[in-house]
């Protein structure tokens, strides 16, 4: 698995830089348009809903979880409070273990300061394996005209919530569309 979360986060940084290249190419060629960023947390606990758990088979539609995370991060634009709504699902595999599961997410999140705020969703998955998840964000009042985006990583043992991504100074950049799968 974490040769897989390392290709797939290759692979999305590689789309998008080669997303990136004409952009580059039109404006001053020395001037960036992002800035890589990197956090990780220093404190939070999650609350959560006081409605149980819903069953479905085998999985398990668990009640909304929020949570105000502290976040040291690389770049000052990115304000250490961050505010996080997550609904998971937990789907149990033959049901005789605890390691055979996998979680999905759904996260609304939001960073804000005296001078801004972003906000923006998440999605990911998470097996006994490793966590996959990545956030989209976009910038208000003093961070308008900004957008985010990065792949959060989670480690079970020591509970430590790691960002590593980008700061665009634009819109989110532009992502070909897929084209048809290939015949064979």
């Amino acid at each position: 698995m974490p040769a897989l979360r390392l290709s797939l986060a290759a692979t999305i940084i590689l789309a998008l830089l080669g997303g990136l290249s004409g952009v580059v190419t039109a404006q001053d060629p020395d001037a960036a348009t992002w800035t890589h960023v990197t956090g990780g947390t220093v404190e939070g606990e999650w609350a959560v809903d006081a409605t149980p758990a819903r069953w479905e088979d085998s999985v398990e539609f668990r009640p909304t979880r929020s949570q105000t995370f502290t976040v040291e991060w690389s770049d000052p634009r990115l304000p250490e409070t961050m505010h996080v709504q997550q609904d998971v699902v937990l789907h149990h595999g033959d049901m005789t273990s605890y390691a055979d599961f996998m979680f999905v997410f759904a996260d609304s999140l939001r960073l804000e300061d005296a001078d801004g705020a972003w906000e923006g969703s998440g999605r990911g998955v998470s097996g006994p394996d490793g966590t996959l998840m990545l956030y989209e964000l976009t910038g208000e009042g003093a961070y308008d005209g900004l957008s985010a985006l990065f792949e959060r990583a989670f480690d079970p043992d020591t509970m430590a919530v790691d960002f590593d991504g980008f700061i665009f100074e634009s819109d989110l950049p532009w992502v070909p569309p897929l084209g048809a799968p290939p015949a064979e």
